[in-house]
């Protein structure tokens, strides 16, 4: 399958398409094919969060490198095997688009996918939100955090413990700590109690419209297990990242001890390619240095890698080979993921480091949003994406936190810039630029 990331987006060739057609045709063939599958997937993940959490439990103060590297092998194995579950992706390619024609059939807007396939399942990111609002309700009227009795410091210590790793984007940042959350909790507009109640009502209220939806709509056999397919993807496509963002967090002490050994600092370690570990291949300083600022890696056929951090060669590959539709249009125009209409200013989010700029009632807008993102999008009033599709993670959040969220514009990031002030109407998929910063 043809992919490349560069410097930020991935890229996926029309074969990825392609895939998810061959995967829903076995599907017709064979009912539960996709579903085990996933099954096989998911126990995959399991694994490799329990081996990732073994490793950390682990004392490698006084380890050699052999035993280093040999358990950095192991997990690397079986963090590129859970690596086949980013194709799932392009199974939800075939299922969106053969749901689209059956609403747009029954004349329901297509915009009611998103209503339809809500997951039966919480991924981490909405079971976080709600922790976080559960603790809050017992500590949000604490002025400081040295006012916390020792059983809610413990509280706050167990979210860290389950969901820290969040923040950490594989790695690249640190988990959030104990005064974070409490900060998170103390930013928190209203009652976190009253928040938690709507919360859980809300899920509820839209599970009950989603099988409402699905009784009205009176598919058959085959058409229902589509729908039961599209809303496993929806909590697939977080979950696969999830593991993967996951893992590496958990085993720092691991990556610590050999960029020690390497005499690099463990941020230099992370931009290694894992080959480059397992043979304990020297990289210039130089070269960390550029792949830090942007690297780029394709892969054009199987088993052949492409890498480079040549900002002249990623340009030269992106021009190339990567087609990007929509950036010559003055239009925003996207997606309805999650309805309503609001107007605010304008934030970009393109890395982690732009995340500080979003403040309540902002408009985050970004290529994609992350699950490290999420302080952000309980700020802001709505979401913008230039890529994604109904099972998006800003799609999922959008309906958990009730926000209006357009995805899949293609531009909003060329055309939009800090400050701008816009109205998001997220009814009809528009974002309509009011006055320039």
């Amino acid at each position: 399958m043809r992919t490349a990331y560069i410097d930020g987006p991935f890229y996926y060739g029309r074969d990825a398409a392609e895939f998810g057609d061959f995967m829903m045709g076995h599907e017709a063939k064979a009912p539960g094919t996709v579903m085990r599958s996933l099954e096989r997937i998911y126990a995959q993940g399991d694994w490799l969060i329990r081996l990732a959490k073994k490793i950390r439990s682990s004392d490698y103060s006084r380890t050699d490198m052999k035993r280093l590297i040999s358990d950095f092998r192991r997990f690397a194995k079986e963090y590129v095997l859970f690596g086949i579950s980013l194709a799932g992706y392009n199974i939800q390619l075939p299922v969106e688009k053969h749901l689209r024609k059956v609403l747009i059939k029954r004349g329901i807007d297509e915009g009611e996918l998103g209503l339809l396939t809500f997951p039966l399942k919480e991924n981490f990111a909405a079971l976080e939100a709600k922790n976080l609002l559960r603790i809050g309700s017992v500590i949000q009227d604490k002025g400081e955090f040295s006012d916390l009795s020792r059983a809610e410091q413990k509280m706050l210590a167990e979210h860290v413990e389950e969901y820290g790793w969040i923040n950490a984007r594989g790695g690249l940042a640190d988990p959030w700590t104990e005064n974070e959350i409490f900060d998170r909790i103390k930013e928190v507009k209203g009652s976190c109690a009253e928040k938690l109640s709507e919360s859980e009502a809300h899920r509820k209220d839209e599970m009950w419209r989603s099988d409402a939806l699905l009784k009205r709509l009176d598919l058959d056999q085959k058409l229902r297990a589509m729908v039961a397919i599209a809303r496993e993807l929806v909590y697939f496509r977080t979950y696969r990242t999830d593991c993967l963002n996951q893992a590496v967090p958990l085993i720092r002490n691991l990556l610590e001890a050999i960029a020690k050994k390497r005499s690099i600092s463990y941020e230099d370690l992370l931009h290694l390619r894992v080959d480059e570990i397992l043979e304990e291949e020297e990289v210039s300083r130089e070269e960390i240095s550029r792949r830090k600022n942007g690297y780029a890696e394709m892969c054009l056929k199987p088993g052949e890698l492409r890498f480079t951090s040549d900002p002249e060669e990623m340009e030269s590959w992106q021009k190339e080979y990567c087609e990007e539709d929509g950036h010559d249009s003055t239009e925003i125009k996207g997606t309805p993921a999650n309805k309503g209409s609001v107007k605010g200013i304008v934030h970009i989010v393109m890395t982690k480091q732009d995340i500080h700029k979003v403040r309540e009632g902002d408009v985050l807008v970004a290529p994609m949003t992350t699950p490290n993102m999420v302080s952000a999008m309980e700020k802001a009033a709505a979401f913008v994406t230039d890529e994604g599709g109904i099972t998006c993670h800003a799609a999922i959040i959008a309906r958990e936190m009730k926000k209006p969220c357009i995805i899949g514009t293609k531009n909003a990031t060329k055309i939009l810039k800090d400050g701008d002030l816009v109205e998001v109407d997220a009814d009809t998929g528009e974002v309509k630029i009011i006055r320039r910063a």
